[in-house]
């Protein structure tokens, strides 16, 4: 043996991995329980605060809060793997925001991205989430959905303790797999082009998502509609494709994915039509304390790093011009009730209002003081004043001129026009109903089937028969309704200057009418 020989490493030099010489350890920069208190402070929480407490959060988990603020605070660690994908299940976490909290708690790996797996079918579950975390429906269902995605796969469920026991993970072998996913959203807004309170409403959008699903004996190609509830399989079978109902099966497999992309994509839509910096100048309507308002909203291209919003209204006789940090057209535009189903987490945004103005004197006054040596921000803010209120009384004109409407009546009635007595549901009160009619039809000269040589050896001038139709006929031309020990007489004139007025409810129609005998007297306020 030879003694010269030199050893790799000394007798006193301490053996380290080869690897730890390479990499350097990833510090955390913040704890796990402040990396979830980051995000709990932008979701939704079922009172509708911004902000999902701690409490709320151990609820959606399913967890007692004692404990639950035990695992927060690694006061009881070692919790398993599935415990932490299940807190940012509750809270709507994205795959890359779950992976960092796996990280923060105790270094844990993140989800496994190959196919087949558990891991990543949590991981489809948790993309498939985002978007709910604003909807009331989901908030409280996040760790339900991907409990419900597993259990579909046939994987155990999400194990909050070690006490639960958890079956063997095992691969699952698609027999079939997606080659594609196209959602592409659809507007009627074009429909409603005359009416100023239903232009923008985000109900005009819909989704359509189409799955191409390839298995080991043929392609199909998944559709399912937003507005729908079924699931239609196409089929192209000679020239023209036709639509189906797809196995049971199949369909209860991709229709999640399905609402899932849908749901996006109107999220999507519902975000662009919310920010008016979207649109340029947006103008609507609407009647308030039994005067019509006329209101618009403008964002500062002018200085765009700016970030500011101009909303202005008029009121009374009386422009009002703000300043605001965020778009506030749609909390005016949109119900009570509709703002909570779009944009509930978007509650506080009208609180950001800067500065209001009523005058140009005083925006130059406030400028003076504020701006003095940026003379570019008190030509903005006076050149949108004076732009806005102008354009603003030129709409209040034209609706009070019946050439604008808040409401057109004409995308109601069509070519009924006794529709209106069934939009508000006083069919009975006014004796309406369905009469059917027939008339006679004859053969008619046909230039382009005389062009194309075509003959069905019928004359012209010979009876073929009766053609059906129906027609909404009311018997009576007014009817009586009584609120308030008030007997109150309406005619459908009142009701269709009403229902462009924007009213809905026919209990708002009659306690307009005990206030204002003459509804058309409004235009003239």
């Amino acid at each position: 043996m030879n003694e010269n020989k030199q050893l790799p490493y000394s007798n006193n030099e301490k053996l380290e991995p080869i690897a730890s010489k390479k990499v350097v350890r990833k510090e955390h920069d913040i704890s796990f329980v402040d990396y979830i208190r980051v995000l709990s402070d932008g979701k939704l929480s079922k009172s509708g605060e911004i902000r999902v407490k701690t409490r709320e959060l151990s609820e959606r988990v399913g967890i007692d809060y004692e404990m639950f603020r035990k695992i927060l605070n690694k006061s009881k660690p070692n919790q398993p793997r599935d415990c932490i994908i299940a807190i940012c299940a509750a809270l709507f976490c994205s795959v890359e925001e779950t992976n960092k909290a796996l990280f923060y708690y105790d270094d844990m790996p993140g989800l496994d991205f190959t196919e087949g797996c558990r891991d990543f079918f949590i991981m489809q579950a948790l993309e498939g989430n985002v978007g709910k975390e604003n909807d009331r429906d989901y908030i409280s269902r996040g760790v339900k959905l991907v409990n419900d995605t597993l259990k579909l796969n046939e994987f155990s469920l999400l194990r909050l303790s070690n006490k639960t026991k958890t079956k063997e993970a095992k691969i699952i072998v698609p027999n079939d797999r997606i080659e594609d996913i196209i959602s592409e959203e659809y507007s009627e807004r074009e429909k409603y082009y005359s009416s100023l309170g239903i232009y923008y409403k985000p109900d005009n959008y819909s989704v359509t998502t189409q799955i191409k699903v390839l298995d080991n004996n043929k392609i199909h190609h998944l559709i399912k509609k937003s507005k729908t509830e079924d699931v239609f399989e196409l089929k192209y079978e000679g020239k023209f494709p036709t639509y189906i109902k797809p196995e049971a099966d199949l369909e209860k497999k991709y229709e999640y994915i399905l609402d899932d992309s849908n749901k996006r994509e109107l999220s999507k839509c519902y975000e662009v039509v919310y920010d008016t910096k979207n649109w340029g100048f947006r103008k609507s309507a609407k009647l308030k304390d039994d005067i019509i308002v006329v209101y618009g909203e403008k964002f500062n291209y002018n200085i765009p790093e700016r970030s500011e919003y101009f909303y202005a209204e008029i009121s009374n006789g009386e422009f009002k011009f703000s300043i605001c940090k965020n778009s506030m057209f749609m909390k005016e535009y949109l119900s009570v009730n509709e703002f909570n189903q779009y944009y509930s987490h978007k509650q506080d945004s009208h609180k950001l209002v800067l500065k209001t103005f009523y005058s140009i004197e005083e925006i130059k006054e406030y400028c003076k003081k504020n701006f003095k040596y940026y003379f570019e921000v008190e030509y903005s803010y006076l050149s949108y004043f004076t732009e806005m209120k102008k354009s603003l009384e030129e709409l209040l004109n034209n609706i009070k001129r019946r050439k604008q409407f808040i409401r057109d009546s004409q995308d109601l009635l069509g070519d009924d026009p006794n529709m209106i007595f069934y939009f508000f549901k006083v069919e009975n009160e006014f004796e309406c109903f369905e009469k059917e009619n027939t008339f006679p039809v004859y053969k008619e000269y046909d230039p382009f089937a005389e062009e194309l040589g075509l003959n069905d050896g019928i004359e012209i001038g010979t009876y073929l028969g009766e053609e059906k139709y129906s027609e909404i006929v009311c018997k009576k031309e007014e009817a009586i309704f009584e609120i308030e020990n008030n007997k109150i007489i309406l005619t459908r004139e009142d009701l269709i200057t009403a229902y462009e007025l924007g009213i809905n409810d026919i209990e708002e129609v009659i306690k307009l009418k005990l206030k204002i005998s003459d509804f058309k007297k409004i235009y003239e306020l």
